[in-house]
C-alpha cells in the first residue's frame, strides 16, 4: 500500500464503533493527520469536537441528518490547512457557541452568518 492509503487506514474510525458509542458527547481527534472527518464521527451526538492539529484542507460537510448537528456547541478546527470557509458552512449548527479556527491557511472567508468567531 502507499504511504497515503496506509495513513488513511490508521486514522479511520470504523462505522461499527459509531453505533456502539451513541452517547458520546466529546471527541478529541487531535494530531491524527486527518484529511477529512471520519464517517463514523457523524453518528455521535457530540457537544464538543476537536479536530485541531490535523491536515484538514476543507471543512466537514454538516448535514441535517447527522446527530451532532443539533447538539454541537464547540468546534475546534485550529492548526489545520483550511484555506477557505464558506458563509453557510455553519448554518445548520444552530447551537454552536464556540468556534476555534486560528492557525490555518485561510485566504478567503466569506461572510460567516450566525457565528461569533474569536481569533487570538
Amino acid at each position: 500500500t502507499t504511504k497515503e492509503s496506509h495513513q488513511a487506514e490508521e486514522t479511520c474510525i470504523h462505522v461499527e464503533v459509531g453505533y456502539a458509542l451513541t452517547r458520546l458527547e466529546t471527541l478529541l481527534l487531535v494530531e491524527n493527520y486527518l484529511k477529512w472527518l471520519p464517517q463514523a464521527v457523524s453518528l455521535f451526538p457530540l457537544v464538543r469536537l476537536d479536530l485541531s492539529h490535523n491536515v484538514l484542507e476543507s471543512l466537514p460537510e454538516f448535514k441535517a441528518s447527522m446527530p451532532m448537528v443539533p447538539t454541537l456547541k464547540m468546534l475546534v478546527i485550529s492548526n489545520n490547512k483550511l484555506k477557505e470557509i464558506r458563509g453557510d458552512s455553519f448554518a445548520l449548527l444552530t447551537n454552536l457557541e464556540e468556534l476555534a479556527i486560528e492557525c490555518n491557511q485561510l485566504y478567503h472567508t466569506h461572510t460567516l452568518q450566525h457565528t461569533a468567531i474569536h481569533c487570538d
